[in-house]
């Protein structure tokens, strides 16, 4: 009697206080997930539901979920891809760009997906080839000629184009976009340094360079949610991957002549 009384109560107790384990076990895994994941994802399509859902408003999203984690990291479930990390931790954005960079090389399919826009430039490469890239870029960005020219143009552009614009607009009560306003700035500055020429876009509606410079940054980005699916896009040259294609190609046009009419002013 005793030994079935024994028997009955492990047969009994034992697979509840297994269960038990286990659920405490899952339950507080997933109680620690949630400190780096907060966007829905469902078997084999990842993220793709919310992506598509916020698609039109993205860097919006991520930052809305960033912000609300404690870690500031979260981890991405993309069709195609074995899953990616996005963090707005600065701690986690110097290690990674500063203290290990070398442990971080950017994916074969992220090269791919930027390759038409930045090549194997330095924000496009790994390794010895990056690290040669960083060392010139720190050389020439270091000189004290270089960095006059730019306080110089960002003063200028300053004084003579953006005050002035920001007063117009005080004055008059109007709405202004400021990161229209910012990019038009920014845009100004790097021609005037870059190539010596003025696409005045603070004072346009926008030069044709300026567009299609901004359509040609933004539109890779459409690439990451369909994962391998832009590559038939692509040879189709429809949608998004014709408009990038035409963008580049305007950007390359424009360069180019700029190049060709500096170098035969040096010819002169």
């Amino acid at each position: 009697m005793e030994f079935s009384l024994v028997f009955f109560f492990t047969s009994f107790f034992i697979p509840i206080l297994l269960l038990l384990t286990l659920y405490h076990f899952f339950n507080q895994d997933k109680t620690k997930q949630t400190t780096t994941r907060t966007c829905k994802t469902y078997p084999l399509i990842g993220d793709l539901p919310e992506l598509i859902k916020n698609r039109n408003r993205i860097f919006d999203w991520t930052t809305e979920i960033l912000i609300d984690i404690p870690t500031h990291t979260m981890v991405q479930q993309d069709p195609g891809f074995p899953g990616s990390i996005l963090t707005a931790n600065p701690k986690n954005v110097e290690y990674i760009l500063k203290t290990k960079s070398e442990n971080y090389p950017k994916s074969d399919i992220t090269i791919s997906m930027l390759e038409d826009l930045l090549g194997h430039g330095i924000f496009n490469s790994n390794g010895d080839h990056w690290r040669w890239q960083r060392k010139t870029a720190s050389l020439a960005f270091t000189t004290r000629s270089l960095r006059g020219l730019m306080v110089d143009t960002v003063h200028t552009v300053i004084k003579h184009r953006l005050i002035p614009l920001l007063e117009k607009t005080r004055e008059k009560g109007e709405v202004i976009d400021m990161q229209d306003v910012l990019e038009r700035f920014a845009f100004d500055n790097i021609c005037r340094v870059v190539f010596d020429m003025d696409p005045a876009c603070q004072t346009a509606e926008g030069s044709d360079l300026m567009r299609s410079f901004v359509e040609a940054l933004d539109l890779p980005v459409n690439r990451f949610p369909v994962g391998f699916v832009w590559r038939g896009i692509k040879w189709l040259d429809i949608g998004s991957e014709r408009r990038l294609r035409e963008s580049i190609a305007k950007v390359k046009s424009h360069v180019t002549a700029i190049i060709h009419e500096k170098m035969e002013k040096a010819l002169e």
